[in-house]
Order: structure tokens, then sequence, then C-alpha cells
């Protein structure tokens, strides 16, 4: 039964990170839009008075460096998350 630990183990880190990258950052309202941004960089913004919806993508969006880098940011904040709660 443990031969397959470190594939779950993996599966699951895959999930959290899932998870992370779509988890919004930070919202913000103003003059009739609203911007939606998340952690893996995208920015989602709604102009209310047309309910047009656009999606803003960062530079190199899914290449190989950008993955790394938001990884790497990912890979900071489960660091911060159990630091604050004793994990």
């Amino acid at each position: 039964m443990t031969e397959h630990t470190d594939v779950v183990e993996e599966q699951r880190q895959r999930i959290r990170y899932d998870d992370w990258r779509n988890e919004v950052k930070y919202l913000q309202a103003n003059n009739g839009k609203i911007e939606l941004a998340f952690n893996d960089g995208r920015v989602r913004v709604e102009d209310t008075k047309t309910g047009k919806i656009k999606m803003i993508y960062p530079e190199g969006y899914m290449s190989k460096d950008w993955m790394s880098s938001v990884l790497e940011r990912f890979k900071k904040a489960i660091v911060n998350y159990k630091n604050k709660t004793g994990e």
C-alpha cells in the first residue's frame, strides 16, 4: 500500500496548487468596473454598465518560465501558511 505514497502526495500538491492559483488575490471596484485578480496573475475585468467581461493574462501565461514563477509563489504561500498556523 505504501508504494504509491509519493504519487498520492504529488497529486495532493497538484490539487492544492490548482486551488491556490484560482483563488482571488484581490477585488477592486471603481467607476463601474470590477477587477478580480487571481493568484496566478490573471485579472478578470467586468464592466457593470455593459456587462462585458475581459480576461487579462500576464505576459508568457502558461509558459515554462511563468509556471515556475507561479509555482515558487505557491510554495512560499504554503510555507507562510504553515508558519502562521503551526502545521
